[in-house]
């Protein structure tokens, strides 16, 4: 065969060969995309399976953190008291209040008070035989016998909405500062005495009144918490 004639044939085969193996390689392109496709499915629902392993045992950590803070809590306040967990948030636009999973199967009435380790969270506004409500204080319907811790300046904590409340009936003549804490008196007889109200943020002095307007940063965070207890009995 003359070289001409060689290379042309040389030429055709190659051709033939490039035109019959391109589906085979494409195909084998489509069937390795597939296989990839299908591991990295795989790959991510393994990735969102551990991710939610990942979250419950984060929370079942931090139920713990709080079960031990709730646990010392109890051990230092010599009353008799009933755990419960916050179950349901008043939605409505009639009163700053959550429901609790206790009730009157355990000795709960309305107005005994609601506390938690941070300090006064509330009290009991109305009672069902296994869940109760929580009129919380900073509802404008609350009302607690209170006193400035660091000079005894006596006076009343009522709910003023918003996540605040204020020191009510101080005169205008009484030492009371930024930064002072107020805590309950125990005179009402539901709240031991010096649970944590919260810290005084804002004075004003009006010289047309007689009083000053105390307001008060509770320390709870209501929208955070989850566990309370209720006084059940203040007696030793």
């Amino acid at each position: 065969m003359e070289p001409g004639a060689f290379s042309v044939v040389s030429y055709f085969q190659e051709t033939i060969n490039t035109f019959f193996s391109f589906p085979v390689r494409v195909w084998g392109r489509y069937v390795f995309l597939i296989e990839t496709e299908k591991k990295n499915q795989i790959l991510n629902q393994e990735i969102k399976m551990l991710r939610q392993e990942n979250a419950f045992l984060q929370e079942s950590a931090l139920a713990n953190q709080r079960l031990r803070k709730l646990l010392e809590f109890k051990k230092n306040i010599p009353y008799k008291l009933v755990a419960a967990e916050v179950v349901g948030v008043d939605a409505s636009l009639s009163f700053e209040s959550f429901s609790i999973n206790k009730g009157r199967n355990e000795g709960i009435k309305k107005g005994m008070a609601v506390l938690c380790p941070d300090g006064a969270v509330g009290r009991i506004l109305k009672e069902a035989d296994s869940f109760s409500v929580v009129l919380l204080l900073i509802d404008q319907g609350f009302a607690l016998d209170a006193l400035v811790q660091r000079t005894r300046t006596q006076g009343v904590v009522e709910g003023i909405g918003g996540g605040f409340c204020q020191l009510k009936y101080v005169l205008g003549s009484e030492d009371v500062r930024l930064g002072d804490w107020v805590i309950a008196s125990g005179l009402e007889g539901f709240f031991p005495k010096g649970t944590i109200v919260g810290k005084i943020v804002s004075l004003k002095k009006d010289k047309l009144s007689a009083f000053q307007e105390v307001i008060i940063q509770p320390m709870v965070n209501f929208k955070k918490t989850e566990e309370v207890f209720v006084v059940l009995d203040l007696a030793l």
